[in-house]
């Protein structure tokens, strides 16, 4: 209750009308004698939700909705999780020290093949038993054990072509396992959300665009996408949910099972989903008898990978470490370039430069080498701006951060979107004293005027213009005014 009337005197939700006498918090610190002083006061669930606190069994839904949930159920499973926890330990452990073994065999200690022949045999690991052992793999802390402990091999071995590997690998992949119905002519940014939900609850059409790090919930029910739809990065699909044809899923959009979409050629954006007319719906076009671009051989991918850990142990064995990482941070810098090449210099790159932000990103993470990396890579950030991740920026090369601007860890500022198959590219601004918070995402062609606080999981739309001294929040992002105040 204390904290409740604090943040309301704070705020000046007790002037006028109901002033209060700051000196009776002051002389009488027990918490009833607090409580009689302010017997005469009533604030509403709508004042209390403002002033920051949430009441127990208390459904949040978005920003539009406060509601009463129903009670639920706590049951201890303690025990069992952490049998199944050291029972996957070793398991993982054997079949690593198997695995790690033969390619040591197999390579005769050369460590870039030993690295190679590994990450295949994880490759092979996860495929073989999510193919034939269903039965087993049934168990979810199973089937998400594969996934993480071997089945981040896929990515990283095919990863030198995203055109190859989310068009044509991570689809055939998935339609070959047999798991699930995966149409034609289908891209996926990612293959571990396809793997880790279970049998026969997933329905792909055709023509199908899905984004990187989707959420399909883990239910009893069937989830469906129509033919020519397209989910944005960082959605939530939940179990039971029916997405109509040519639909267009915007960026951080929750799609429930109780949604009654009917009509195609809809565009849904928000928490949870909801139609907008931000722009115009285009219907895509079938592509799926004559697909124009062309599909590399897998062995070209793995052929550029095991150049890429050629380079990488080639330059470890050189020098000490810091020059090392001197070194390889200079060549990431130097083939990085968002031009078209030949096939192998373009994979290569793009290994190289994914290579760099997975190995040494983290340890330059909200330091000065950030931005100057960022910077060698073709943006415009300012010297004195903080950037938590080197990944938090896409399309460096767009991307403009004015001074005192910061960045906070896992949120998002990418300069291209795909629009049914197309990709589009326009640049960002962020102007000075700017915040944007953890999970906040901003898209192709904003412009942040200065002193704008984006907030947690809030979605700045594409083209959107944001005056100075602003504050945003939600999915898809609304200004509204904050008491708080954050320090620049």
């Amino acid at each position: 209750g204390i904290v409740k009337v604090l943040a309301l005197i704070r705020q000046q939700k007790l002037a006028g009308s109901h002033p209060v006498d700051i000196g009776i918090l002051l002389d009488n610190p027990s918490v009833r004698k607090v409580a009689q002083a302010l017997e005469s006061l009533h604030f509403s669930d709508k004042e209390i939700a403002h002033a920051g606190t949430i009441a127990a069994n208390v459904l949040m839904n978005g920003y539009e909705e406060l509601r009463t949930s129903e009670s639920y159920e706590v049951i201890n499973e303690a025990p069992v999780k952490m049998f199944h926890s050291l029972l996957g330990i070793c398991v993982v452990w054997l079949i690593h020290e198997c695995l790690l073994r033969m390619a040591l065999i197999c390579s005769q200690s050369f460590w870039p093949l030993t690295c190679l022949i590994w990450l295949l045999g994880c490759i092979s690991v996860s495929l073989i038993t999510l193919k034939w052992l269903p039965s087993i793999i049934d168990t979810w802390w199973i089937r998400q054990l594969l996934v993480t402990t071997f089945g981040f091999a896929i990515p990283f071995t095919f990863e030198g072509d995203r055109t190859t590997s989310t068009e044509h690998i991570y689809p055939r992949l998935v339609r070959w396992l047999g798991r699930n119905r995966i149409g034609q002519n289908v891209h996926s940014g990612t293959i571990t959300n396809l793997l880790t939900i279970r049998r026969d609850l997933l329905d792909v059409g055709m023509n199908v665009m899905l984004g990187s790090d989707i959420l399909f919930d883990d239910g009893n029910s069937i989830i469906s996408i129509g033919d020519g739809s397209s989910l944005g990065n960082d959605c939530l699909i939940q179990a039971g949910a029916h997405i109509p044809s040519s639909t267009s899923i915007g960026s951080m959009t929750r799609v429930d099972s109780s949604s009654d979409f009917i009509q195609s050629n809809q565009i849904l954006v928000g928490i949870p989903a909801r139609q907008t007319a931000l722009f115009a719906a285009v219907q895509p076009v079938d592509n799926s008898s004559n697909q124009t671009i062309i599909s590399y051989p897998i062995i070209q991918l793995i052929f550029v990978r095991f150049v890429s850990l050629i380079l990488i142990f080639g330059i470890m064995h050189m020098t000490i470490l810091p020059i090392s990482i001197i070194i390889f941070s200079l060549i990431a810098c130097i083939l990085y370039s968002p031009k078209n090449k030949s096939f192998l210099l373009s994979s290569l790159s793009s290994t190289l430069v994914n290579d760099f932000n997975s190995c040494v990103g983290p340890f330059l993470g909200g330091t000065q080498w950030v931005n100057i990396v960022l910077n060698a890579f073709g943006a415009t950030i300012h010297r004195i701006a903080i950037i938590a991740d080197i990944d938090c920026i896409d399309d460096p090369h767009l991307i403009q951060i004015g001074p005192y601007v910061r960045v906070s860890q896992r949120a998002r500022v990418q300069a291209h979107t795909y629009e049914y198959r197309q990709s589009y590219l326009r640049p960002v601004i962020i102007g000075a004293h700017s915040h944007l918070m953890p999970n906040g995402f901003v898209l192709p062609g904003c412009h942040l005027d200065g002193n704008n606080t984006i907030y947690p999981c809030t979605l700045i739309m594409k083209g959107d213009k944001l005056p100075m001294h602003t504050n945003w929040q939600g999915s898809p992002a609304r200004h509204f005014q904050s008491s708080c105040s954050f320090p620049q």
